[in-house]
């Protein structure tokens, strides 16, 4: 620009004044004529944020403060159902931006023109357009899989349930796909998550979610903004989330940004469905196991309510058999004889979700959800002693999230939310073992533990494009935990832990798109705990480059703190159990750890391939010990790497994944005799998963195996491994889509571990002393062979 206005000064003897350095950044390319002179410098100016005054014969060039900007805004919507669309990808220009959690977008330009958008969800069309800036714009997304009254539209659900490598740690899923797997049912988010590289399949529990070697606890379940603490119930088949509730997942397995904070490890963010504006729509899911329904009812044009029931409505297990592992911990030799197994189970759930979706592209929502479980067992074991046991569970979860989004004339998004979550359980254990000799009775055990969490949160949270390369994100939440947790052993207390605390926190961070294939984000996460009086300041960072339309690196980089964790008892008897405990910092300390992640990923066709290392590094481990001679709590620290592989090609209608996971995690204690790093109770070197759909017109064929080299058990005080048993598993499914009428009809039939693989649950261990020098060690079974049929219907 300064060039030019120099040329024009000696070309027509015109006075110019100006800031040489500020012009120069500014290019010109034009080839036009202009009547006048005064003319050509509005042209030259017009799309700069440079402005002109014309006094006595001098052109007076100075930067326009007040230029004016435009700002894009809208909200993307499920074209059949009028659901919101969180968490969508777009490029607006070739600059990447993400929706937020109702679907709403906002862009800054400079231009007052049109602007090219390109918009993609999990199981979408992708959307290109072209779009002003003097409106908010509802924009519709088309369903890659559509049912109409006479036609069968060929889907690409199985093709697009996922993104996996666009950013470091982070996986999106859309929950759609599960319609078509084995694990379609009613714990098929958990199913779903645990096919994914870097997220523990071998454990099969809903309620704890390892991912990349974190601890119990370290991982954050979230639906609709609700901290989910998890139900108990045995095989773990039944998860927290209602199948017929959950839209959108997104996993971030570690060095995630500034925005989260708690963890120390992975956080699982599930959307809800809002429920249908168009049209009333009623499904019914009926299998031997529960019966589950839902009813989404119009409310208006903008506004829907939605409610969801599941239930089991039989005693859901026949007499089973629970194997000993050893009864003698001299030699740990197996028992031959079996324990007769005779649980009760009851579950019930129920979902209720309001929300309002205005013009303006603001929304408005309110969530609720309560689950119950009540489990029971008891066994008998007749030899030359009479054992008797028995056990009780008996747990409650319940949430509630108020949340309120608004677009701004002038460009952003706020978001004001609210929520409360709880969970009380209680637990009763009793031993008893009968002498046939003497017919004495002794009660060897008669344990009673009860928990009570509470958890409030408010928080604001504010984006706004500062230019149109630069996203400015920042955020302030205000936490409030109170815990309740007590312990009696033969009626005499062993431990009443009570504790509350408050913690503020706030985030500011910065997404960069220093050019179309370059993305960086730096940001700064503070938290300030009641009951330390501390600042914790902990920075963030990743980057993210395109070396082509297929290839792509990512990186991340982070400190990340818990201030609520759950901590380990153990007692003579080798058993472990686990307690939420808030951080003091004398006591109980803060957990502290490292996160870095180096990943690529190659995406072209039907084919994609993804690669990804981690390392960990945390302290702050808690345990509480409790023996014959001492007792106390003691201090440890852990490290966990590895590396992810996951492979996807689809062929026609037809997808196959495969999953692989090499880690190791180490720990170290102040207690016991080993003063080195060994491997974690959770660690598991190798585990590889596999999955593949088969689309034969109405038929729906799916396979899932799941192999995991196993978990370490330890003995004397976890000295030496006595056992690694490895954990293998196949299910499959059929499914028939009747041609869609009145009614939208599937029957279904799934197997699950097809082979009986008797695979042991070492989580939920017991060790019972029914002798001096012999302990009865229990072990739980995982999943064993069953077939569950299900039909289900829409309309």
């Amino acid at each position: 620009m300064n060039q030019v206005l120099i040329d024009l000064r000696e070309r027509y003897d015109v006075q110019f004044s100006f800031d040489d350095e500020l012009l120069s950044e500014f290019i010109i390319t034009a080839s036009r004529t202009f009547p006048k002179l005064e003319e050509a410098i509005k042209f030259l100016l017009k799309n700069t944020s440079l402005a002109y005054q014309y006094t006595d014969g001098i052109f007076l060039i100075y930067a326009d403060k007040r230029k004016k900007k435009y700002n894009l805004k809208g909200y993307l919507y499920d074209i059949e159902t009028n659901e919101s669309l969180p968490y969508s990808h777009l490029s607006i220009n070739e600059i990447p931006q993400v929706s937020d959690m109702s679907g709403g977008f906002s862009f800054t330009s400079d231009e007052d023109k049109n602007l090219h958008l390109q918009a993609s969800h999990l199981g979408y069309f992708i959307l290109d357009t072209v779009l002003n800036t003097k409106q908010s714009h509802k924009l519709y997304l088309q369903p890659a899989q559509t049912d109409l009254p006479e036609i069968l539209v060929s889907d690409r659900m199985v093709q697009n349930f996922i993104k996996i490598g666009n950013e470091a740690g982070n996986i999106s899923l859309n929950h759609k796909i599960v319609n078509f797997l084995p694990g379609n049912g009613d714990n098929s988010v958990f199913e779903l998550l645990r096919m994914q590289p870097g997220i523990a399949a071998s454990n099969e529990q809903s309620d704890r979610v390892i991912i990349w070697g974190s601890y119990n606890g370290e991982t954050q379940v979230l639906f609709d903004k609700i901290t989910l603490w998890g139900l108990k119930n045995s095989y773990q088949d039944i998860g927290d989330i209602n199948p017929l509730m959950a839209k959108y997942i997104d996993v971030e397995k570690g060095g995630y940004d500034a925005r989260y904070d708690g963890r120390v490890g992975g956080f699982v963010n599930i959307t809800g469905k809002n429920g249908s504006k168009i049209k009333p729509v009623f499904n019914l899911i009926l299998s031997n196991v529960t019966a589950n329904a839902s009813f989404e009812y119009p409310l208006s044009k903008k506004s829907s309510l939605i409610a969801a029931y599941r239930q089991t409505y039989y005693n859901l297990y026949e007499n089973e058999s629970v194997e000993p592992l050893g009864l003698n911990s001299q030699n740990n030799s197996r028992g031959a004889t079996n324990l007769s197994l005779v649980p009760e189970y009851q579950f019930r759930d129920v979902n209720l979700k309001y929300s309002y979706s205005g013009d303006n592209g603001n929304s408005f929502q309110v969530s609720l959800l309560r689950g119950t479980n009540e489990y029971d067992y008891h066994f008998n074991d007749g030899r030359n002693d009479q054992i008797k046991k028995s056990k009780n569970e008996d747990s409650e979860q319940f949430g509630a999230s108020v949340s309120y989004n608004m677009q701004w004339n002038k460009g952003g998004r706020s978001e004001l939310f609210l929520t409360s979550s709880g969970l009380t359980s209680s637990y009763n254990n009793l031993v008893e073992v009968s002498r046939l000799r003497n017919q004495l009775t002794e009660i060897r055990r008669k344990d009673d533990r009860n928990t009570n969490i509470v958890e409030y949160k408010a928080g604001l949270r504010h984006d706004f494009n500062l230019t149109k390369k630069i996203l400015v994100q920042t955020g302030m939440t205000y936490l409030y935990n109170k815990i309740e947790y007590s312990e009696d052993s033969l009626d005499v207390s062993t431990m009443n832990y009570d504790s509350d605390f408050g913690r503020l926190s706030g985030f500011l961070q910065n997404k960069i798109s220093l050019n179309k294939d370059l993305t960086a984000q730096i940001g700064v996460n503070l938290s300030y705990p009641t009951l330390i009086n501390q600042l914790y300041v902990d920075p963030r960072l990743s980057l993210s480059y395109k070396f082509s339309e297929t290839v792509s690196v990512n990186s991340a980089w982070g400190i990340y703190r818990q201030f609520m964790s759950r901590s380990i008892i153990l007692d003579d008897e080798g058993n472990r159990r686990e307690f939420w405990v808030g951080a003091d910092n004398e006591i109980i300390p803060v957990l502290n750890s490292q996160h870095l992640v180096l990943g690529t990923s190659y995406h072209k066709d039907d084919f994609t391939i993804s690669l990804e290392a981690y390392q960990k590094y945390t302290k702050g481990h808690t345990r509480y010990f409790r023996n014959r001679s001492v007792e106390g709590i003691t201090i440890g620290k852990s490290q966990t790497y590895g590396l992810d592989l996951y492979l996807k090609k689809t062929i026609n209608k037809h997808a196959f994944w495969l999953a692989y996971t090499l880690g190791r995690t180490e720990e170290k204690f102040e207690y016991g005799k080993v003063q080195t790093f060994q491997r974690a109770l959770h660690d598991q070197t190798h585990e590889l998963k596999f999955a593949g759909l088969v689309n034969i017109g109405r038929f729906y064929c799916s396979v899932n195996y799941i192999w995991g080299s196993g978990f370490p058990s330890y003995d004397d005080l976890q000295n030496t491994i006595v056992s690694e048993q490895d954990y293998s598993r196949l299910d499959a499914s059929i499914i028939y889509k009747m041609k869609p009428k009145k009614f939208k009809t599937e029957f279904g039939v799934m197997f699950l571990n097809v082979f009986d693989r008797e695979n042991l649950n070492y989580f939920d261990s017991e060790q019972v002393k029914i002798g001096q020098e012999t302990i009865l060690s229990i072990n739980e079974k995982t999943t064993p062979f069953s077939v569950r049929l299900f039909l289900r219907l829409g309309f």
